[in-house]
């Protein structure tokens, strides 16, 4: 802010901004209640809100940096860019982590993208065309966005503007300009007059270098193929008035096909991974307690139907649904929390939906805090919490670089299920990343005699996909995980040199491939998979498999049966309960490709899973053999077996001998059925209560009543004396 600026606020604003400066300028972000209103009304003595109208006109002149959590966290703009030297931040942050993301790594490429959710999931392909169009030499290319209805078609053309103005390609005092193409089209049917109509359109947007162009799809045949001729051809020729067009369609049409060469595809919201879906009910619902002033909760039930309805206007339904259920929870609760249960859902939501609720989370409350815990990256900081935890043991000589790759595999394959199972991706992109991925791994095999299992291929290839998915979940000590995994890296190099080569040639590849580079990370833990599967005497006579339903269950089991048997044994596959059993067939299928004709040997839980031999009938080569309800202590007796070397008829024919069932029955005394009085009055009040009672069943015959026995009220006295004395 420049003196002048600062001259012009009042006494109170002054103190405020000063107090802001000193407060930003020593942030550690580890105390972080000094940036809340509150904090600062008590320490300045100002009212909260006086000081909240303060904050909102900083913010609106540009000067603050707010991250929209609960509290509400505000910084100087220009403070915090000074202190971690970073030229450019953006003014608004959904969470912490993301304004510290920006500043430990520098502003980020596709930074003003990064506040749209999705933007490295499903979006990323349409986010990666947007910056094409921005950036082709000399003056940018044409852009069209394709999605239905409610798909954030506009919102990506404004981002699109903001890259653009971030790259300096347009002033930063450039204008983003909208036509409604429908309109236009029926105010000016047949197409005559395009150009001129166009000119004045123009003219009344002077100074616009973007120009979006909504509904162009709506308009006649005849007038989409003159605005195409006069756009491509005669607009270039206007010099400094030609804007950057963006085309915003729900298909594209053939007059676009052809002729603009950037088209983009935004998914609807049907075909969005589950992780975008929590994110976007987060945020619409923060938005919602941000404008009401109260705080926000809902209902494990509600929160499920949100996610599972089938929003046909896509993601602008999806913000319309919770505004309308917050406003009728408001209307329920003037005071206090509003909660978001089944009875302030929109009938349409309610009517339409199928509730298959976990057991016991009909009624758990959830807070934005909860929600906001459910949809970070939670796997992602799990598995580099454990490359810390398990590298620094092995750095400091506690466990072996065999120890350390093992355990480092195990984690990759629950990451492996999730993002499998969880993150679906609808993206054709993705078919042909695997593919490419294939022919790699094939090439490695030819070379080194390395071969891959195909879950191997599925998780490289959506690393490929995500690209910096582990970079954005790095912690706030970036720095310091950066530092431990390059000595990790150092280290697996020096004592699994073979793997490592391996590992580095076939991520050559994959980058000459694909454009993509690995990370420091993602380099460690492919050396450490190739390290496990490739070790001399690793082929056992025998592979397996672990299969059971539910999150993680497999998964834990394998991890048991690692630790205890020291040795990676089981391929474990978490089934989620609505997932089809010919999906879990196919993926073992490609597991199995490359399985060198070895025995096959199948643990699973229950269910559909037993017959889940019928479906794999086809293997050629291979004796398969299926154990059925499968156990942590069954599995370790398997393991031990495979590791002897047992064939894999025996191992199945001790698996059955040793299952063995005990039980115990712990019978209990019955007791006698009785009716207490209490009161918090007192005990004559109880007692005067039990007479009542007893009176009104004068009139039964006991004998019509077996077992039935009246007590008086001397009885409920001692009863209540015996409760204090600890007696009964």
């Amino acid at each position: 802010m420049t003196m002048a600026n600062l001259q012009k606020l009042n006494p109170t604003q002054q103190e405020l901004y000063n107090y802001l400066e000193q407060q930003t300028g020593q942030v550690n972000f580890e105390v972080l209640q000094p940036f809340t209103t509150q904090e600062m009304g008590a320490v300045l003595h100002i009212s909260r809100n006086t000081v909240s109208q303060y904050l909102n006109e900083f913010f609106k002149e540009g000067w603050m940096v707010k991250i929209n959590t609960r509290p509400v966290y505000y910084f100087l703009r220009e403070t915090l860019s000074r202190k971690f030297n970073v030229q450019t931040l953006d003014s608004e942050y959904e969470d912490l982590q993301f304004l510290q993301q920006d500043l430990n790594h520098g502003r980020r490429a596709d930074s003003c993208f990064a506040g749209v959710i999705g933007y490295h999931l499903s979006l990323k392909s349409a986010v990666e065309k947007c910056r094409v169009a921005v950036e082709y030499p000399p003056t940018g290319l044409p852009l069209v966005l394709a999605g239905e209805k409610g798909t954030g078609k506009r919102l990506l053309a404004g981002k699109t503007w903001e890259y653009a103005k971030e790259k300096q390609v347009v002033p930063a005092e450039s204008r983003f300009a909208e036509l409604d193409c429908a309109m236009w089209g029926a105010a000016e049917p047949g197409g005559t007059g395009f150009a001129a109509s166009f000119k004045r359109r123009l003219e009344a947007g002077t100074g616009s270098d973007f120009l979006y162009l909504h509904g162009f799809d709506q308009l006649e045949s005849s007038v989409q193929a003159e605005a195409v001729r006069f756009l491509t051809a005669v607009l270039p020729e206007l010099g400094a008035k030609y804007p950057r067009l963006i085309f915003g369609v729900q298909t594209v049409p053939p007059s676009l096909k052809n002729s603009v060469p950037v088209q983009a595809e935004l998914l609807p919201l049907r075909s969005r991974s589950l992780l975008e879906k929590k994110r976007l009910i987060y945020r619409f619902l923060m938005q919602e307690e941000q404008r009401i002033g109260r705080r926000v909760q809902g209902t494990g039930q509600a929160y499920q139907m949100l996610m599972q309805y089938p929003y046909e206007r896509n993601v602008g339904q999806l913000e319309q649904v919770i505004r309308t259920s917050c406003t009728n929870a408001y209307s329920r609760s003037r005071d206090g929390d509003i909660c978001i249960g089944l009875p302030v859902l929109p009938d349409a939501v309610f009517e339409s939906c199928l509730l298959l609720p976990e057991a016991g989370a009909q009624n758990r409350a959830l807070t934005l805090d909860d929600l906001r815990e459910d949809c970070g990256f939670e796997r992602e900081h799990h598995l580099l919490e454990e490359i810390r935890e398990q590298g620094r043991l092995y750095l400091q000589g506690s466990l072996e670089c065999a120890g350390f790759c093992t355990r480092m595999v195990h984690r990759l394959e629950e990451y492996n299920n999730y993002i499998l199972f969880q993150n679906k991706i609808a993206d054709e992109r993705i078919k042909g990343i695997e593919q490419g991925m294939l022919r790699i791994s094939e090439r490695i095999h030819e070379l080194y005699g390395v071969g891959f299992p195909n879950s191997f291929i599925l998780m490289l290839a959506r690393w490929v996909y995500f690209g910096n998915v582990f970079d954005d979940a790095l912690p706030e000590d970036s720095a310091e995980m950066q530092q431990l995994v390059a000595d990790l890296t150092e280290a697996v190099r020096r004592d699994a040199p073979y793997s490592f080569a391996v590992a580095s040639d076939l991520l050559l590849m994959v980058q000459n491939t694909t454009d993509v580079h690995f990370s420091s990370i993602g380099i460690l833990m492919i050396s450490a998979f190739v390290e496990v599967l490739h070790r001399p005497g690793n082929k056992l006579p025998v592979q397996a498999f672990i299969i059971c339903h539910g999150y993680a269950t497999a998964s834990r089991i394998a991890g048991v049966c690692t630790k205890m048997l020291h040795k990676y044994l089981f391929n474990a596959i978490d089934m989620p309960y609505d997932v089809p059993v010919s999906e879990i067939v196919s993926q073992v299928k490609k597991i199995l490709y490359f399985n060198e004709n070895r025995d096959v040997l199948i643990l699973v839980d229950l269910g559909s899973l037993e017959n889940i031999t019928e479906l794999l009938d086809d293997l050629p080569n291979v004796n398969l053999g299926i154990i059925n309800n499968v156990s942590t202590a069954m599995a370790l007796s398997v393991g031990s077996h495979i590791l002897d070397g047992m064939p894999l008829a025996e191992v199945l024919e001790n698996a059955k001998n040793a299952s063995q069932i005990r039980y115990k029955i712990l019978e209990k005394a019955r007791k006698e059925d009785v009716i207490l009085f209490v009161s918090e009055s007192g005990s004559n009040v109880a007692a005067k209560v039990s007479e009542l009672f007893m009176h009104s069943l004068n009139h039964l015959n006991p004998a019509d009543y077996p077992g039935m026995q009246l007590v008086g009220a001397a009885y409920i006295t001692d009863a209540i004396n015996a409760l204090k004395s600890d007696r009964l």
